[in-house]
Order: structure tokens, then C-alpha cells, then sequence
């Protein structure tokens, strides 16, 4: 029988512009040797956590619309860590985005 050791958990806080907590950003921890992504959203006070991991190597990417994207490319967790990681969101400098709406041209089929 295989036995199948966890890391405890994993938190993340997350802080916007100034000290206030950042909600509802996505955040993505990835397994990499599984390469099995848990999914999560912060909550009102910008925590969002993951518990009974196994241990190994993961990537973190926190996202949330108006701000940069955080990315992490490696943590190991051993067995029984709890780890937290507090970290602050930037505003986005901007994004460009271009809306097209089209209407067809009339064309009149009468012959003059």
C-alpha cells in the first residue's frame, strides 16, 4: 500500500492599490510535477487558501481585471508547511482595447 504525504496549506493574501484587501481576484496554484491547477478566488479580506496539498513544486498566478498579473514560478512545499505569501496587486497601466460595430451598407437593387 502507497502512502501519501499532504503539505498542510497554502494562503495567499492579496493587497491592491494602498492597504486596502484586495476580493474576487482569481487565483491559480499549479502542480508542477502534476501539472494540476487548484483554482480559487479571494475573499473580502483578499485571502484565499488551499489546504491538503501534496507535497512538491507549485506555481502561483493571481489575476484580476484593472491590475498587473502576479506570477510565481516556484514554491516547494514539504510536508506539514504552512505556508502564507502576502502580496500587493499594481494597477494596470492600461489596457488598449478597440470595439468594432459595423453596420452593412445599403445596397439598392432598383436599376435607374
Amino acid at each position: 500500500m502507497a502512502s501519501v504525504a499532504f503539505a498542510q496549506e497554502y494562503n495567499a493574501s492579496l493587497f491592491g492599490d494602498g492597504d486596502r484587501f484586495e476580493r474576487k481576484a482569481h487565483v491559480a496554484l499549479t502542480d508542477s510535477a502534476l501539472r494540476r491547477v487548484y483554482v480559487a478566488e479571494t475573499n473580502a479580506g483578499g485571502l484565499a487558501s488551499f489546504v491538503s496539498l501534496r507535497p512538491g513544486q507549485y506555481s502561483l498566478e493571481i489575476t484580476k481585471t484593472g491590475f498587473d498579473n502576479l506570477r510565481i514560478l516556484s514554491n516547494t512545499l514539504a510536508v506539514w508547511d504552512q505556508q502564507r505569501l502576502a502580496a500587493q496587486l499594481k494597477l494596470s497601466a492600461g489596457t488598449t482595447s478597440v470595439t468594432v460595430t459595423a453596420q452593412p451598407e445599403s445596397v439598392s437593387t432598383t436599376v435607374s
